[in-house]
């Protein structure tokens, strides 16, 4: 009779999607579909597409780009620098 004694874990259990490394299933672009927000902020996107004809993910976009208008120059070369990583990465992985 052999007795298991192992730690292996036996259910998959819940992943956040914002932690995802290579080691877990699902890609690390699920990110996209899963952007968790607060009650206050989805009240106010939510208020924003009654009163205009808008997609969230315009609302969003719009919202980015004021952020990224408000950036220091260093800021701003950095997030260039980072955008362009991200869309070389995109490209390669589709490839």
């Amino acid at each position: 009779m052999s007795l298991d004694f192992s730690r292996e874990r036996k259910g998959t259990g819940k992943k956040n999607p914002l932690l995802m490394t290579e080691s877990n299933e699902k890609p690390k672009n699920d990110f996209r579909r899963n952007i968790k927000l607060t009650d206050p902020i989805f009240f106010k996107i939510r208020a924003l597409m009654k009163l205009k004809d808008i997609k969230q993910y315009e609302l969003i976009d719009a919202m980015a780009d004021l952020y990224v208008s408000q950036l220091s120059k260093q800021e701003k070369e950095f997030y260039e620098y980072q955008l362009e990583e991200i869309r070389r990465a995109e490209e390669e992985d589709k490839k």
